[in-house]
């Protein structure tokens, strides 16, 4: 019952970001392990890489919930991980909601 809550979680999060114009995410989550990363507005001061650092910075900063990251092929990407057994679904929304909070914000500063 527990990987089945986190495995929800998970493809929840991919669906609630997938929705976003700010995120970009890949193949629907095959785990519980979800990478995506952030995308700048057109003319934005920062690249893709940086503006993903940033938004997870962020969030991080919140000390709501931590995120990790990872580098595939030169890309930056964050990441979500829900494992343990202590993460539910007021969490994972936290998470979500701080990500898109944050894009938002962002794109505002140009």
């Amino acid at each position: 019952a527990q990987l089945s809550e986190k495995l929800a979680l998970t493809r929840w999060a991919h669906e609630r970001l997938a929705a976003e114009p700010p995120f970009e995410v890949f193949d629907p989550p095959q785990l519980s392990v979800l990478a995506f990363s952030a995308r700048p507005p057109a003319g934005h001061r920062l690249d893709a890489n940086a503006c993903s650092a940033e938004v997870m910075k962020r969030v991080n900063a919140r000390k709501r919930v931590f995120m990790s990251s990872t580098s595939i092929e030169g890309r930056y990407l964050i990441r979500i991980c829900v494992v343990s057994f202590r993460t539910h679904e007021e969490r994972v929304r936290d998470a979500v909601e701080g990500l898109i909070e944050e894009a938002r914000g962002l794109a505002g500063e140009g």
